[in-house]
Formats: structure tokens, C-alpha cells, sequence
């Protein structure tokens, strides 16, 4: 989605040290969204926690932790998952950054929401989740 910082890691090299395939991943990040989506954080979060110990060095693990915590209600840990662990992990993700804003506006702190939307913007307008953070910053 958008620029990923220190996030690059080669999918081949990860295929070879752990066995688990490209396709593999794409499709229980599939299922983790959607037992996020319908209200199912208990399995969504085992989906996600798990494709975290795979990939820990990829942004989407740590996104769909923090979208299952938003859907259930706790937009404050997922600025939680996203500022302790996501960012860690993948400093300056641009796609991380614009889930924190969305997560900060929901936890009821629009200062902090703008203010990391509007340098996403700043650094990198062309990043493909610029054009989210636009989107969030319109419905202030």
C-alpha cells in the first residue's frame, strides 16, 4: 500500500526459513480481516498474532491487530499495537501511520490524529495511504 520504511523483507527469503508461502500468508491475513470485520476478535487477533511471530517485520500484522481492536470497541489499544509494536518494527511505514490516525480519531484525540495525518501528508503525498489520510482528515 504505501512506503515501508525498514519494513522491505524479501517474501522468498521468508518462504525458505520458515516454509509458509506468499499465498499462504495473503490468505489468513483474508480470513484474520474478516473475523475482525464480523466480530470475531478472539480468532482474529489468533490470525494476526500469528502472522506477526511470521512476519514480524511487516507492517499488515500489526494493522490487523490494531483494526480488530478498533472494531471491537478499544481504539486505544490499537494505537497501543500500533506505536509500541508496528512502528518498532517498520519505523516510518506510511501505511502504519495512517492507521494511527485513524485509531487516535477514534480514541477520542483528534490533536494527535491530525498532527500524524498531516506530516504522513507532509513527508510522503504521493505514498498510496496519503490519499487515506485525506480521506481522514476531511471528515474532521
Amino acid at each position: 500500500m504505501g512506503e515501508r520504511g525498514d519494513c522491505d523483507e524479501d517474501d522468498a527469503s521468508a518462504v525458505e526459513r520458515d516454509g509458509v508461502t506468499s499465498a499462504q500468508v495473503r490468505t489468513l491475513t483474508e480470513i484474520g480481516m474478516i473475523a475482525a470485520g464480523r466480530g470475531m476478535p478472539v480468532e482474529a487477533l489468533a490470525i494476526f498474532e500469528a502472522l506477526q511471530q511470521l512476519r514480524p517485520q511487516r507492517a499488515f500484522p500489526y494493522i490487523g491487530l490494531a483494526l480488530t481492536h478498533m472494531n471491537a470497541g478499544r481504539p486505544e489499544e490499537a494505537v497501543r499495537v500500533i506505536e509500541r509494536d508496528g512502528l518498532a518494527a517498520c519505523p516510518g511505514d506510511t501505511d502504519l501511520r495512517a492507521f494511527l490516525g485513524l485509531a487516535l480519531k477514534l480514541a477520542q484525540r483528534p490533536a494527535e490524529s491530525v498532527r500524524v495525518l498531516e506530516e504522513l501528508l507532509r513527508e510522503h503525498p504521493g505514498a498510496d495511504s496519503a490519499r487515506f489520510a485525506r480521506s481522514l482528515l476531511a471528515e474532521r
